[in-house]
């Protein structure tokens, strides 16, 4: 019985250094894979974006500035290997200067053509907007027809990333068909990664 305890532990102490002997270097070699990989994935994840605009707006012969500021983040579904898709967030702030900044509440509503209310778009009206390709919207608020001119290029989106907020179409000019509202894109300043 002695000698059954005995090989059986002997056997164990060969298997064991046998394990060690094939597996010499292996942490070390298993810990520089995953670093490398590690620092691809850094490289391939896009850093944070930064948009500002400003807007001159004109109302019942009044005018004053708006500046619309927008943070992106992007963050990665899944991690490492088993990321499968990149989601963009943004954060916009708006706010109205005429010698001090007065925060507004409704970003979207200002400067972005949204799906929250009814839009009709003729393909066929394109211009360029500092240097911006330019698509034309037309919308009734309040009873009153105002027409915008959108860009699908701002926020800029990395290539293979969706938005989780669907901002991508960013009004550049906008105005009322009486000529009392006018909305113009002065200033645009955009920080990519």
């Amino acid at each position: 019985m002695a000698r059954r305890i005995y090989l059986t532990i002997v056997a164990g102490i060969a298997l064991i250094a046998i394990y060690q002997a094939l597996n010499i270097g292996y942490g070390d070699a298993s810990e520089i894979i995953y670093q490398s990989q590690q620092a691809a994935h850094a490289s391939a994840t896009p850093s944070d974006q930064h948009l500002t605009v400003i807007y001159e707006r004109e109302m019942c012969g009044k005018s004053d500035l708006l500046h619309l500021k927008i943070d992106t983040t992007y963050h990665a579904v899944g991690k490492g290997a088993y990321r499968h898709e990149l989601i963009c967030h943004h954060k916009c702030s708006l706010s109205a200067f005429d010698g001090k900044y007065h925060p507004m509440d409704n970003v979207v509503a200002a400067c972005f053509v949204m799906d929250n209310r009814e839009w009709l778009m003729p393909s066929e009206h394109t211009r360029r907007i500092m240097d911006y390709e330019c698509q034309c919207a037309i919308t009734t608020i309040d009873g009153m027809p105002y027409s915008v001119w959108y860009t699908e290029a701002l926020p800029y989106l990395r290539a293979g990333a969706r938005t989780s907020d669907g901002y991508q179409r960013l009004i550049l000019e906008a105005g009322d068909k009486s000529g009392e509202y006018m909305l113009r894109a002065k200033y645009i300043e955009q920080q990519i990664g």
